[in-house]
């Protein structure tokens, strides 16, 4: 019997009703798999309605239920003990989309990660039950994501995995398309960094990526990505826009232009006050299945932890069939890399301190 046929029998936990949880929570149920839903408002929630998003995995859409989605109170994963061994899928965070509307209210060039740490986490600590994570695997969706896999791998001493580096990668070679006008380098593209803060790609790896991205020019790059727009986007030009304002001072190396562009593309999806939900969502719920069936090596990009960045350092790899691992980096890129652990390090002390 696979993981997945056994964890049909009970139950994948997703626990989080905000705009990421619902939709996650229907697109398993859709595929098969049984979906326990956990939110503080069991009573006025709406599983296939991705609409919005709510602090501490609040939802009030209305309707119950439904969907092979069983919507249960937030309050009861304390003692629901049956279900121990079943994957709990992470999705309680803060209200990420009223942050980025404050903070896109004030003109800024991008969406404010520092305020989405500090409010998720400070969510998770009041309103999350660790004691009801059980004894089965902990997949972290909540954002920053290698953050939270740290908090919780702190509290409960279950298998954590991160989830996210998967729409990294595919924003890098959206980036990559749009910005530079190289089509996906397939399988050879890895990628690491950490989701909550900067996905960094091995372009090292790939041969001839980076002589390719060091040959463009500013406003090339510029009038490619003000020529096309992505499926996720609502403002016609706001990718070229942020890359102008992010790239203004002079001379950038391959990976801070791919960077850029990555950050201006995220900034044109996220305009119109509201976090773009389904490319996020389709992504998790295929990794998901992978991963529950198995099968990890069909969606591979996950964060986990390495040690020989520190006790719990959570980082983004691939895992196969024979376990996760980093990418192969270079020289600069393990440096990239040393730089985002040492400010994650930073963060965590200031974040989660003592917690424990």
């Amino acid at each position: 019997m696979t993981q997945m046929e056994r964890w049909k029998g009970t139950a994948v936990r997703v626990v989080g009703a905000g705009a990421i949880g619902r939709g996650l929570a229907t697109a398993l149920a859709a595929s098969g798999i049984r979906v326990q839903l956990y939110t503080r408002f069991p009573e006025a929630h709406a599983p296939g309605d991705a609409r919005g998003g709510d602090a501490a995995g609040d939802a009030r859409g209305g309707g119950s239920g439904g969907g092979g989605v069983d919507v249960r109170a937030l309050a009861a994963l304390a003692g629901d003990a049956r279900e121990a061994l079943a994957p709990v899928v992470l999705c309680l965070s803060a209200p990420e989309r009223e942050l980025v509307a404050a903070e896109l209210a004030r003109g800024v060039a991008e969406v404010p990660r520092a305020a989405v740490a500090r409010a998720s986490v400070e969510a998770l600590l009041r309103d999350l039950p660790f004691d009801g994570l059980g004894f089965g695997p902990v997949l972290v969706v909540t954002n920053p994501v290698e953050l939270v896999c740290e908090l919780v791998a702190r509290r409960v001493p279950v298998p954590v995995l991160g989830f996210g580096m998967a729409t990294d990668r595919e924003r890098i070679v959206e980036a990559l398309e749009r910005g530079f006008g190289i089509p996906d380098p397939g399988a050879s593209l890895g990628v690491t960094g950490m989701h909550g803060r900067r996905a960094i790609p091995a372009l090292a790896g790939v041969d001839g990526l980076l002589a390719r991205i060091a040959q463009e020019s500013v406003p090339a790059i510029v009038g490619r990505l003000g020529a096309s727009r992505g499926p996720y986007e609502s403002a016609s030009g706001r990718a070229a826009a942020v890359f102008r304002q992010l790239v203004a001072d002079g001379q950038h190396a391959p990976h801070e232009l791919v960077h850029a562009a990555v950050r201006a593309i995220t900034a044109a999806e996220f305009d119109g006050a509201r976090p773009p939900v389904a490319r996020p969502v389709a992504r998790l719920a295929a990794q998901v299945a992978a991963w529950l069936g198995g099968k990890p090596e069909l969606a591979p990009e996950v964060s986990a932890p390495v040690e020989a960045l520190g006790p719990r350092c959570f980082v983004g790899g691939r895992l196969t069939a024979r376990g996760f691992a980093l990418p192969i980096l270079s020289w600069d890129e393990r440096e990239l890399l040393g730089r985002e652990e040492a400010a994650h390090r930073a963060q965590v002390a200031e974040l989660l301190g003592g917690a424990r």
